[in-house]
């Protein structure tokens, strides 16, 4: 949850002409845990569990896709790649 008190902090500091990149990248970040929570809660196997995985690494995805738009820090950026990484990392090896 720390990286979403930093989206919040970096979303402080965004232009209010931005209101729709503002929306966007809440919404994207706020789906990756809401997502492997309803997927942990809601799994019947293994399969339904990676869906979600997949889906929330999707949301990582975006919310790179947003920051960049948005020119935020680097190390954000590094952050949420980090977090796309060990999702498919997951997804794999629900795959096996």
């Amino acid at each position: 949850m720390k990286l979403l008190d930093d989206i919040n902090l970096f979303l402080d500091k965004l232009p209010k002409k931005d209101y729709d990149l503002f929306h966007q990248l809440l919404r994207a970040a706020r789906s990756i845990p809401a997502l492997l929570a309803e997927g942990f809660a809601k799994k019947s196997s293994q399969r339904d569990f990676r869906n979600f995985v997949i889906m929330a690494m999707g949301s990582s995805d975006e919310v790179i896709t947003h920051l960049r738009i948005a020119k935020a820090s680097q190390s954000l950026i590094e952050e949420y790649k980090s977090v796309s990484k060990q999702l498919n990392s997951l997804a794999q090896k629900l795959s096996s």
